[in-house]
């Protein structure tokens, strides 16, 4: 039996690809993001997860990162992405193939220059509860 994790990749995948994060993120939405993608991009990253079994249901809280890469000089374009996505994700049930419930939160974004002075660099934080 699966935990979920691939699954909740690819539900949160669609879900970007299909909204308005797709017209601002030019660059693609992608898992990893190749090497030389242009700006602007949203890369679905790292995760982590730790068992939440309740009452006989299998169950996961998986925190997934989810990055934004943008041109430097400023961090507009960072912050409306970042907007997009809480807006679709925040606070969401999302459909998640085997899964009878994945409820997302958004629980913090952050913006900065990314080191390589080339980026600017977003994070956001998503956690997903997710059922079998």
């Amino acid at each position: 039996m699966s935990d979920g994790s691939w699954e909740l990749q690819a539900a949160i995948f669609t879900a970007l690809n299909v909204t308005d994060v797709k017209a601002l993120a030019t660059g693609g939405i992608h898992a990893p993001a190749p090497q030389d993608t242009p700006l602007p991009y949203v890369e679905i990253g790292e995760s982590d997860s730790v068992a939440a079994d309740v009452q006989c249901r299998q169950g996961v809280n998986e925190t997934i990162t989810i990055h934004v890469w943008t041109a430097p000089g400023s961090n507009a374009k960072a912050k409306q992405i970042i907007s997009k996505i809480r807006d679709v994700l925040h606070a969401q049930n999302l459909t998640v193939s085997g899964r009878s419930s994945a409820f997302a939160v958004v629980g913090s974004t952050r913006i900065f220059d990314d080191e390589d002075e080339t980026s600017i660099h977003g994070v956001v934080t998503l956690t997903v509860s997710h059922f079998s």
